[in-house]
């Protein structure tokens, strides 16, 4: 039996381009086409894959026609005017990403797909929120490595409607991280619906950084998923003053696990073995909740094959996961089941 690989420790990890960008092309449209040369200045040329691609003059660029966009480094608000990138028929394939300088950076995806070569960093200053939104069964955000959702500063993801982010698809350190540091607290992520799926693959999930008040929240509901890689589930990582959760609630909401070839599913003791959560030196805690029908309550509170099912597979699309399932209505059993066949023929 093999030792259940642990969570990846925080890393000082610097966002870099694997190429020095050629240029900062700017965006100077109130709302426009990516594609179209006469919205960008200095040149006046869309980004090719060797350019930083700047939306910080406080304009929306459009991904659209089914559009193959590419740029270096994506910048986003760098200043003090929200900007916006919303990818709505096409893909972006870049470098890096760094959202949110100084004011609001909002990103949507609602019909395509972002594909980051290394990772996201969202929340780069305190100043304003990074927004990000990737809504609908055909939109996707790829990351072959890290993906911060608040980082230095706070920011907000939404996984909605079959929408689905992969971060580590190549890469296993660092980990995808929800809130970093205490000005990236209060950060937090929601997926939302049948179909929609967070995957870190060869990374961890760190949900709560490390310092005292980054505070984090995950949220999974409405037959969500989120599947933890390699490099295991933390939460709360500092145990300081401020609180973490991940929140589950809804039938068929779905938190799994990867643990090897070691079988977690005795009991919900033994599935948390797997954690890294619990009170640190500041009386914080990091833990797992399910919705009792009032309020999120510790998962320890409820009651194996009553509220939750534990699941272990040995091969399929959960192979080597444990897999922590709220548990469905009677009424609802027959429905969920056909919802989770039509989720497994569109998985990527």
């Amino acid at each position: 039996m093999r030792k259940i690989l642990g969570t990846t420790g925080l890393l000082a990890f610097a966002v870099s381009a694997t190429v020095a960008p050629a240029y900062a092309g700017n965006f100077n449209n109130v709302d426009g086409d990516w594609s179209d040369d006469t919205n960008w200045s200095s040149p006046a040329a869309e980004p090719t894959a060797a350019d930083i691609a700047n939306l910080s003059l406080g304009g929306t660029a459009r991904i659209i026609n089914g559009n193959n966009e590419v740029a270096n480094e994506l910048r986003i608000s760098r200043g003090g005017l929200t900007s916006t990138l919303l990818v709505e028929d096409g893909t972006l394939t870049h470098q890096s990403a760094n959202l949110s300088w100084g004011a609001d950076a909002i990103v949507t995806i609602t019909n395509g797909t972002i594909d980051t070569a290394t990772g996201v960093n969202a929340g780069v200053t305190a100043a304003g929120t990074a927004r990000l939104t990737v809504d609908g069964p055909n939109s996707e955000w790829r990351t072959g490595s890290f993906f911060w959702v608040g980082n230095n500063g706070p920011a907000e993801l939404q996984i909605l409607n079959g929408g689905v982010v992969n971060s580590h698809t190549t890469a296993g350190t660092p980990n995808f991280e929800i809130a970093r540091s205490d000005a990236g607290g209060g950060s937090s992520v929601l997926v939302d619906g049948l179909g929609s799926e967070l995957r870190t693959n060869l990374g961890g999930l760190l949900v709560g950084g490390n310092t005292p008040n980054a505070a984090a929240t995950l949220t999974i509901q409405n037959q969500g998923l989120v599947f933890v890689g390699q490099g295991g589930l933390t939460i709360n990582f500092d145990g300081g003053v401020s609180d973490s959760f991940v929140n589950l609630r809804d039938n068929g909401t779905r938190l799994a696990l990867f643990t090897d070839d070691m079988d977690l599913s005795a009991d919900i003791d033994t599935f948390l073995q797997a954690v890294n959560a619990g009170a640190g030196p500041g009386g914080a805690n990091g833990r797992i909740q399910y919705w009792n029908g009032s309020i999120f309550d510790d998962i320890t509170n409820g009651v194996q094959n009553v509220d939750y099912t534990l699941e272990y597979f040995d091969s399929g699309e959960f192979a080597d996961a444990t897999v922590l399932t709220i548990v469905p209505e009677p009424a609802s059993a027959a429905l969920l089941a056909l919802g989770g066949a039509v989720a497994f023929l569109r998985r990527r």
